[in-house]
């Protein structure tokens, strides 16, 4: 299931602000450990939802902006 930029921006949010830990919080949630911090890697670079989507559709943002 593929997930909305902004949907992976609010379990980066819901997980970094969870009281029971980042590994049991993922486990809930159904998320690998690993694609989240792929996506919150992301984040930390880019610090906007936008750094989720594909290469090429930030290119094509870029571009119109």
């Amino acid at each position: 299931m593929r997930l909305l930029p902004e949907e992976k921006l609010e379990i980066i949010q819901m997980v970094t602000r969870s009281e029971i830990g980042v590994n049991r919080t993922l486990r809930e949630l159904g998320i690998h450990k690993s694609t989240f911090y792929k996506w919150y890697n992301l984040y930390l670079e880019k610090g906007e939802a936008i750094s989720f989507f594909p290469f090429f559709w930030q290119k094509a943002v870029e571009q119109h902006s």
